[in-house]
């Protein structure tokens, strides 16, 4: 689908939902029209909603709009939804451009979904702790409120990741711990925080907030995550259902009454002081991220991976030494949404490899304990392995732990795809010198050679096993001769008298041992037997 304003972007036909303050914006899937093909969020809104209202309100609410796109350009955090291309605008329109989104909370709890995005405990907490960051990075680096905490502010991304957008109210506390809003909850302009998440300090005719305004409203959202997964429905999940400043002064007053066991009982407490009607007596943000219920071992670990790149190379590989003993015990989703994505990127420092790769296959290996299916596999983990076995400097402990486990990723890959990874893989095993290695990539070839063209086992792999076939090393030199005993009968008749015959008048002469001479012999009977050459043992 085209659009005359956001001309750079494909745009899907069907809108994911209406998002933001008041819901005001129409988001749509998409992807970037250059050879990037970035996935995309679209964003647009349409003027003529406003057509009724009058010329100082039409300006006014148009101004309150912008200020979504124009506050997403402000703040750089990883859990602040990126903008890709800002506020454009026209006389019939506006939209903007962010990274991809599944689309927000809002829509989510709207169409009954919420339990795809959070399905587990481990999922809810995390979650929770990445919009604790994102406030903890205004409040105490910014300086700043959001007075917007609410399910249309929350994103959730391809990868499942929550990010936060809604910045229209945001508010710097630049002096003291309190500061004037602005915001008029008497226009009806239906632009304004959802009164359903919003403190009572700002819901009010002479409207103030504290950083301990945004701590209520995320109390509020994290009241809903858990109703919705008490309740396994969306059908009244928040604790506020209110219409007006009133009755969420009304509902303050009384919050004292409210059941809130749908909360775990190790931060249940913690909760209730968030919510409380007196600012002053709910918890700071820095309070919630180092509450002890964020100390659970899984969430320690994602953690952990995230900072590891500013660790001593010691330091890391032992992590995730450990990180391989434990992987098995998460739940599938959060490998996959959380764990992998880590590695994946951490594999890029080749030095890490051999640290990664071995928990890559222990995801996919047994029949009971596999997390990954192969199709998984193949979609997650198999690039990071491709880019690694096809750069410059893969370490050679990492080059063995693959072709140790080359039996697996044959089953995973096409014939292109096996050739892409491991011609350049075995080359390098067969000429790095180190013995140990050579003999497994001999060992580990024939299995190979089905998946590959002829020509490339021609040409590529079989020059090298003939070198191997008459090295210095008698172990290396046995496997070669073993090996070609198993793949010579694929070669033609040329190839056989010009390269092999060539070779093994070459063997015949060193000083060998019984097993090779016995293997000697059995290629030079069976090229005699089944391709007609008349050889002299």
């Amino acid at each position: 689908m085209g659009n005359q304003l956001i001309k750079d972007t494909h745009i899907e036909k069907e809108p994911i939902g209406k998002t933001g303050i008041g819901l005001q914006w129409e988001m749509y899937s998409g992807h970037k029209l250059d050879k990037s093909k970035t996935p995309a969020t679209i964003f647009l809104f349409d003027k003529k909603e406003l057509l009724k209202a009058s010329s100082s309100v039409r300006e006014e609410a148009l101004a309150l709009i912008k200020k979504e796109p124009q506050s997403l350009a402000r703040f750089k955090h990883p859990n602040i939804l990126s903008l890709l291309d800002p506020l454009l605008e026209d006389p019939k329109s506006m939209g903007f451009v962010t990274e991809a989104t599944k689309g927000s909370l809002h829509n989510f709890i709207q169409s009954n979904r919420a339990s795809e995005i959070f399905p587990t405990e481990i999922d809810t907490k995390f979650h929770i702790l990445e919009l604790a960051e994102t406030l903890s990075f205004l409040h105490n680096d910014v300086k700043s409120c959001h007075l917007a905490i609410c399910p249309e502010n929350v994103y959730v991304l391809n990868d499942e990741k929550w990010k936060l957008g809604g910045f229209t109210f945001v508010t710097q506390i630049t002096q003291g711990s309190s500061a004037d809003t602005n915001i008029n909850f008497t226009k009806n302009l239906n632009i304004r925080p959802s009164l359903n998440f919003c403190a009572p300090e700002v819901a009010n005719s002479n409207s103030k907030c504290s950083f301990a305004s945004d701590i209520f409203s995320l109390g509020c959202l994290i009241y809903t995550l858990y109703k919705i997964n008490q309740d396994k429905s969306t059908k009244n999940p928040y604790l506020m259902n209110v219409g007006s400043v009133n009755e969420v002064q009304d509902f303050a007053k009384n919050m004292h009454k409210q059941n809130f066991t749908c909360i775990p009982n190790e931060i249940r407490q913690f909760i209730v002081r968030m919510l409380s009607p007196e600012p002053s007596m709910r918890p700071t943000i820095s309070e919630l991220v180092n509450h002890q219920w964020f100390k659970d071992p899984f969430i320690q670990t994602v953690k952990h991976l995230e900072t590891l790149y500013q660790r001593e190379l010691a330091q890391q590989q032992s992590f995730l030494k450990g990180l391989n003993q434990i992987v098995l015990r998460f739940e599938k989703k959060f490998v996959i949404s959380k764990i992998l994505p880590l590695l994946n990127d951490l594999i890029k420092n080749e030095k890490l490899a051999a640290s990664i790769i071995p928990i890559y296959f222990s995801l996919v290996e047994g029949e009971g304990s596999a997390i990954l299916t192969k199709q998984e596999f193949h979609n997650v983990v198999w690039p990071s392995i491709k880019a690694l076995t096809t750069g410059k400097g893969i370490p050679a402990q990492a080059l063995y732990l693959l072709i140790q486990n080359s039996q697996i990723l044959v089953e995973i890959g096409d014939m292109k795809e096996i050739q892409t990874i491991f011609v350049p893989l075995l080359t390098k095993a067969f000429e790095c010198g180190v013995a140990k290695l050579q003999i497994l990539a001999l060992k580990k070839t024939e299995a190979l050679f089905s998946k590959m063209e002829y020509n490339v086992s021609k040409s590529q792999l079989l020059p090298r096993i003939l070198n191997m076939c008459v090295d210095a090393n008698i172990d290396i030199r046995k496997e070669a001769i073993i090996l070609l005993s198993k793949i010579y009968q694929i070669f033609d008749k040329t190839t056989i008298n010009d390269q092999v015959l060539n070779t093994l008048e070459k063997v015949r002469k060193m000083n060998n041992n019984y097993k090779i001479n016995m293997t000697l012999l059995q290629i030079f009977e069976g090229i005699s037997k089944n391709i007609g050459v008349e050889v002299i043992v």
